[in-house]
């Protein structure tokens, strides 16, 4: 009977043994359980950027600030890792006689490498002076056109597509309704159709993940230190030469029409010319003589920003307008 007993007591302690060896280890950590998230498509304007890995670029004529990964400025040294930035970015792809200014930002070489995606594909911030700010006055004729609203900024959006010697060119803008000027921001894609490489030589480039970066920077556009919706406020006045008035807040007189190279209307052109006309702006108690062109960038100072958005009367090949008969129109901005 011990011996019974003794036997039992073996078989119980075997299987006792057994069951912790073969359990898997439960062990209690203080440290915070790792979430893993699948990748959610980042809404353009929804989501400010505010990260340490960041920089902000100022364009204080363009009167905008854009927050980028890195980037170094035009005529400094490259780096594969940084947005190259050309102040005096120029688009021409409209014609001759339609040239818009801004402001480019090159991506990455590295975003490039081992892809069909080109070098030279971009974002823009651009300005235009049309009165309803739309893609259409960004885009070629026939370009798809809708209105988007964003965090409750309201966008005109349009897009492009164009192909020549197996190149393939996409381009979108956002055109923010109700900024004067018309501000836009473009997205230019440039990629090599797969067929024209050697094959293996490249692969696809991952156009999702790029849009995805180029929508980061757009929605951390600031016009002014004024969130995307616009600067704050906006008022335009008539000045013949001589004349001087208070534009929201900003003494302006026009002292002098310095040339005038429009086209003339019935003419045509391979550019379509501007207006330079000297200025004196007063503020604060300060004269500060300004020179400016009709299709350049805005003065700004401060919290004011001034464009020319009209010119009358219009240049024709058969009269040529005396210096009284010139009547600009001065938009000023203060986003103060």
């Amino acid at each position: 009977m011990k011996t019974l007993i003794v036997l039992l007591v073996i078989l119980i302690g075997i299987f006792v043994g057994a069951y912790f060896i073969m359990s898997p280890t439960k062990t209690v950590s203080n440290q915070p359980a790792v979430v893993v998230s699948t990748s959610t498509p980042v809404v353009p304007g929804a989501h400010p950027v505010s990260r340490s890995d960041t920089q902000t670029y100022t364009d204080a004529v363009g009167g905008f600030s854009i927050v980028l990964p890195a980037y170094t400025l035009s005529g400094s040294a490259s780096s594969n890792d940084a947005y190259s930035i050309n102040s005096d970015y120029q688009y021409t792809l409209l014609g001759p006689t339609k040239t818009i200014s801004g402001t480019k930002f090159t991506i990455p070489a590295s975003y490039a490498v081992g892809t069909n995606l080109s070098k030279d594909s971009y974002l823009s911030v651009e300005h235009s002076n049309a009165q309803i700010c739309t893609a259409t006055d960004f885009l070629p004729s026939g370009s798809t056109i809708s209105i988007s609203t964003e965090n409750g900024a309201s966008y005109s959006v349009g897009s492009s597509v164009g192909s020549a010697a197996g190149n393939r060119y996409e381009e979108t803008v956002y055109a923010i309704k109700d900024s004067h000027p018309c501000i836009a921001v473009r997205y230019f894609i440039h990629y090599g159709a797969l067929a024209n490489y050697p094959k293996g030589a490249v692969v696809a480039f991952n156009k999702d993940a790029l849009l995805q970066k180029l929508h980061i920077i757009r929605q951390s556009l600031v016009l002014n230190q004024v969130a995307a919706t616009g600067v704050v406020d906006n008022t335009s006045s008539t000045l013949k030469v001589g004349e001087s008035t208070t534009i929201n807040g900003l003494g302006v007189r026009l002292d002098k029409i310095l040339s005038d190279n429009r086209c003339p209307k019935n003419v045509q052109c391979i550019v379509a010319g501007a207006v330079r006309v000297a200025l004196t702006v007063s503020m604060g108690g300060k004269m500060i003589p300004v020179t400016m062109a009709s299709d350049g960038p805005p003065f700004a100072i401060e919290t004011y920003t001034m464009r020319i958005i009209d010119i009358a009367p219009p240049r024709s090949s058969k009269v040529i307008p005396q210096v009284s008969d010139y009547v600009l129109t001065f938009r000023v901005g203060n986003s103060k």
